[in-house]
């Protein structure tokens, strides 16, 4: 208590004569209360509330019930972010080990499977298929845990390339621990140029072209 009242400018004299004649409560309420009220001379004010008796328990309370949710909510966000950072660099950690596990061709096939055209647009999105590949890697590696993540990935892909009721994979909520690749500096966004690549060659007759002016002369 003497140390909280001299923290505010309270002379030590003061401070400890305070704390031996009124409730540890009735400071500790005045306390609380001082930074609300912006005062010029904060220590005669916190005097004055405690000798005087000024009844601030209610403000006070209010102001402990502020501070609590205030910190909960900065707690909680804290949380949050850091929970979403782990699941980011999962996420980066799985695309590069996936890369690095698949040749091109293994890669593609794993993208025709894992993968559909966007309704409208008839071609696959690589904005929407880059996470789909990366879900159905997850769920398959996940789901054979004792088999390199090669041969997992492999095996899936070759077996349900053409099975039509394949459904693209969404990436879990929990994302687990990414294996270890073996090219420790590995790129994450290799596998999103991948994804593209993929698809350009997959769908080549859907690529965008250029719109033609009327008259049917290309565009300068």
């Amino acid at each position: 208590m003497i140390r909280r009242l001299r923290v505010t400018g309270v002379a030590a004299n003061v401070a400890e004569d305070l704390v031996a004649r009124y409730p540890a409560q009735q400071i500790c309420d005045a306390a609380e209360v001082l930074p609300a009220r912006h005062c010029s001379n904060a220590a005669g004010w916190l005097v004055r509330a405690i000798s005087d008796g000024w009844q601030l328990h209610d403000e006070a309370e209010r102001l402990r019930a502020a501070r609590t949710r205030s910190q909960q909510h900065h707690d909680d966000a804290q949380a949050t972010e850091a929970r979403q950072e782990q699941r980011d660099r999962r996420l980066a950690g799985w695309a590069a080990a996936v890369s690095e596990a698949l040749t091109d061709t293994q890669f593609a096939a794993a993208v025709r499977c894992a993968t559909r055209p966007v309704d409208g647009l008839d071609r696959r999105s690589v904005p929407v298929a880059a996470s789909q590949p990366l879900g159905w890697a997850i769920t398959t590696a996940t789901s054979a845990p004792d088999k390199p993540l090669h041969d997992a990935l492999h095996d899936h892909s070759t077996h349900r390339t053409d099975d039509a009721s394949t459904l693209p994979s969404e990436i879990p909520r929990e994302i687990p621990r990414p294996p270890a690749t073996p090219d420790a500096a590995a790129d994450p966004d290799e596998f999103r140029r991948r994804v593209k690549h993929a698809i350009d060659h997959l769908e080549p007759a859907n690529l965008t072209r250029e719109p033609k002016l009327e008259g049917g002369s290309d565009a300068p």
